[in-house]
């Protein structure tokens, strides 16, 4: 009965003839090439972007990967986009809290992202490089603590898993003098 029913199911290129019949449904017809001529657009900028990134021009990365999340969204360009432009702020220095949020926002967007993990762990990176010198206010450094154990429980085979152990230890020492010194 099963197998029948597998047998019955479109294969191959009858699943596209199927995506463009229902996008020419849901979008029109007229509607298909200007998606297409956005799409490739969208993948020009991030190509654009990552020449940026790797020649250290920040700022004008963003700016490439911002024009790419905002026009393909919810796709794996879109996905890829967002982690390297929370990349982009992390690499500029003093721009952690912007490189947090975007991160973020990837992991709540695209939760079955394959940069998610990357993106948890540059997350803790961030606040680790954000806690300050044991005399100053350690909120950071408690929320780096947070990050890091979050981190080690969902990712305990990670090859981060050490660092994140090691960062740990630091700041509760931080933390440790803190209390000393108060």
């Amino acid at each position: 009965m099963l197998e029948s029913l597998f047998l019955q199911l479109p294969m191959g290129t009858e699943w596209i003839w199927i995506a463009v019949i229902v996008g020419v449904f849901i979008f029109g017809a007229k509607k298909i090439p200007q998606l297409a001529k956005t799409f490739g657009k969208a993948k020009g900028e991030f190509e654009k972007g990552k020449i940026a990134l790797a020649k250290k021009k920040y700022v004008r990365a963003q700016d490439h990967f911002n024009r790419v999340v905002i026009a393909a969204s919810h796709t794996e360009l879109g996905d890829d986009a967002m982690y390297y432009l929370g990349v982009s702020y992390f690499l500029s220095k003093n721009e952690y809290l912007l490189a947090i949020a975007e991160y973020d926002r990837l992991i709540r967007r695209m939760p079955f992202s394959p940069f998610v993990e990357k993106a948890r762990y540059r997350i803790c990176e961030s606040y680790v490089i954000m806690s300050p010198k044991y005399f100053r206010d350690q909120t950071y450094s408690e929320k780096a603590i947070e990050k890091l154990q979050e981190f080690i429980d969902d990712y305990p085979n990670s090859d981060k898993r050490e660092k994140a152990q090691e960062d740990i230890l630091i700041l509760r020492g931080k933390l440790s003098n803190k209390a000393y010194e108060s």
